[in-house]
This record gives C-alpha cells, structure tokens and sequence, in this order.
C-alpha cells in the first residue's frame, strides 16, 4: 500500500473511532472538563482537525522510566515493558498515567485509549520484576464503556494496584480508581468525585442542512424499536435514555461501595454526584491518604 494511502487510511480509522466514541458512548465526565472534547467533535465533524501520524505509535512519546530513584526505587513505564524489557530491574513498580478525556480508542495528539493501556499493563502484569502497579490519574472522567473496560482489566491483574490522584479523579477516573487496592491524592487542593451519571444527546438534522445534505432514514418495517431511545430523546421524550443512565449510575455506586468500605458507610455523602476536595474525600473513605507522590512511592516499597 502506498504511503500517502497508509496515512490516509490511518487518519479515516482513527476519527471513525473517536467519532463512533463520541456518538454513541456513554460519557461519565465532570461537566468542568465535558465542553472542550465536545468542541474536539465538533472540529472532527467540521473536518477543522488535522490529523499528525506521529500519533500512530502510542510508545512514541512514553520515556523510558528503567532507572533507579535517589531513594532506591525502580520505575519502569510501556516503554521499558515493550521495548527493553531485558533491562527491568528487579522489585520495580510500573507506573501508568491516566490524564484527559478517558477513551477507548488512542486520541488524537492526547492520551492513549483504555484499550492500549490494558495492553500495557497487562504485560507488565507477567513481568517477573514486576511487583506493582501505579496508575497516576489526573482526569475528569469520560467514556463508560472505556471505564468499565479498564477496570475489568484492573480486577484481572495479579499484583497489587494503586492509585496516585494528582489534580482531578472525577466520573470514570474514580470509577477506575475505586478499582485500585489503594489512592493517595497528591495535595489538600486535588478533587475527586463527580461519581454518577449523565447523558448528553445532539441533534445533528440542522447542522447537516445546514451543509447541504437532508438525511432520509427509512427503517425496514420490523424494526419498530431500533433507535427508539435516541429518537423519543430528541423529540423531548427522555424517559427510555433516564433508565440508560440510571442503570450505569447504579453500577458505578455499587461498585464505589463494593471496593471502598469506608466510603460505603458515607454513601449518603458522595452518592449524588457531589466533588470533594482531598481533605473532605478521606475523611468520608473515597481517598486513603494525601501524601507527596515520591513519599507515596516509597511507602508501596516499604509496603510491599
């Protein structure tokens, strides 16, 4: 296949990913964080982004962590997994960063997807040198589907896990945090919370007149109840989407519950979506400690 057509053929896979992402997933995301990636759609839709194939390597702007701290500790990252894992050292913690939008799917000139980080962290699961995870999050949540994906993986790994908030843990970057066997957050000023969910649908009919184009849809006579939500929604039916998002919202408070006791005695408390910052979030059991994240590293060393 020809470069040009590589390329091209790249840039088409990856917006029908986000696309389709975006259009049909549902979003557990702070609304602080939500307005910017509908302004990426909007972009994607207008043919306003431009799309860079450095991005095609998720590996290529992960550094190599393969080194010992001024305390004695050993980091490692995807790269050293991937690429040098001959040179792990022994007792080494991988450490993972979990920042923007939470999607399935790589992001155009952001963060890898859920997908390619199970990948990651699963091979760094079966490394012998290995003895622990650190996932690093600073995120306002996003994609369900990519949050329950991640977190399956998470419940899958056979060495411990924790969790070091540094900014925000929001939506489904608490979900997947209250996955972790331990969170510390970094400062008194981090937040975390947001825990529920909300769904955001866009009628697209105007903007594509707008461009020219009158979509016509004909259903095929037995499909009396295909889209039926969607379409009840945009015509201010939104009964069928609350039970959609009712029945998330109720899976993702059971699992806080089910994985953080001392937050369940709370549940009252952070149950309706409410943010907190570190101090309040550990005195009500979403966080365990606040602690710098060298100090936070350390002490996993000495824990384990």
């Amino acid at each position: 296949m020809p470069i040009i057509a590589l390329i091209l053929t790249c840039q088409c896979n990856f917006f029908m990913n986000i696309l389709s992402e975006f259009a049909r997933g549902l979003w557990f995301i702070d609304p602080a964080f939500a307005n910017q990636y509908f302004l990426m759609a909007h972009k994607i839709m207008s043919g306003d982004m431009m799309y860079q194939d450095s991005e095609i390597n998720p590996l290529a702007n992960i550094p190599s962590l393969n080194n010992t701290c001024s305390n004695g500790q050993n980091l490692v990252s995807a790269y050293d997994v991937f690429v040098e894992p001959e040179l792990i050292k022994q007792s080494s913690l991988f450490l993972l960063n979990l920042s923007g939008a939470i999607t399935k799917y790589d992001q155009f000139c952001g963060p890898s997807g859920t997908k390619t980080k199970s990948l990651w962290i699963k091979q760094a699961d079966k490394h012998p040198n290995v003895f622990a995870h650190l996932i690093a999050v600073d995120s306002g949540g996003g994609s369900g589907y990519a949050a329950n994906q991640f977190s399956e993986t998470l419940k899958s790994l056979t060495k411990p896990v924790f969790c070091f908030v540094e900014g925000h843990a929001a939506s489904a970057a608490y979900w997947i945090a209250a996955n972790c066997q331990h969170i510390a957050a970094g400062s008194q000023m981090d937040a975390v919370g947001s825990i529920g969910s909300y769904i955001t649908i866009a009628d697209y009919s105007k903007w594509y007149l707008d461009q020219g184009i009158r979509l016509i849809e004909v259903y095929a006579s037995q499909s009396t109840d295909k889209n039926r939500d969607y379409l009840e929604a945009i015509q201010g039916n939104l009964a069928k989407l609350q039970e959609v998002s009712d029945k998330y919202c109720e899976f993702i408070l059971d699992t806080v519950k089910e994985n953080r006791l001392d937050a369940a005695k709370h549940y009252q408390h952070w149950a309706t979506g409410k943010m907190f910052f570190a101090p309040q979030a550990k005195e009500i059991g979403l966080i365990d400690t606040i602690t710098p994240i060298d100090k936070y590293i350390e002490s996993i060393f000495t824990i384990l």
